[in-house]
């Protein structure tokens, strides 16, 4: 196995890991699913891929404080950060910032509900 084929797999191992809920306290469950926020948008989230419904894909990767991180294909240096928990048996995602100076109109935040 080569070394880019080893870091792929450690980078889906630590994105894995987030999306399956230990990320924070609260967390239960995975991420992954169709998400509807309070003004009707919808959030998609398949494995390590984020889709916005304006701005498009992005990666998600594990952040520094154990939250996670989302980086837009299309506009380089555009991250969000953020801490993620569930609540109502995996029903409901809060997505709470974890740097107070990013874009709002890249980066959502706050309860969105499952519509898979």
């Amino acid at each position: 196995m080569n070394t880019k084929s080893k870091s792929a797999i450690f980078a889906a191992g630590i994105v894995g890991t987030v999306l399956l809920g230990t990320s924070g306290s609260h967390a239960q469950g995975n991420i992954s699913g169709r998400w509807i926020g309070s003004d009707n948008s919808v959030l998609v989230i398949r494995g390590s891929e984020w889709t916005h419904p304006a701005r498009g894909t992005a990666t998600i990767r594990k952040g520094r404080t154990g939250g996670i991180d989302v980086f837009y294909h299309q506009y380089q240096g555009m991250k969000c950060s953020y801490r993620v928990h569930t609540a109502a048996g995996g029903e409901i995602l809060v997505l709470e910032p974890s740097d107070a100076l990013q874009s709002f109109e890249f980066c959502p935040s706050g309860r969105f509900s499952r519509r898979d």
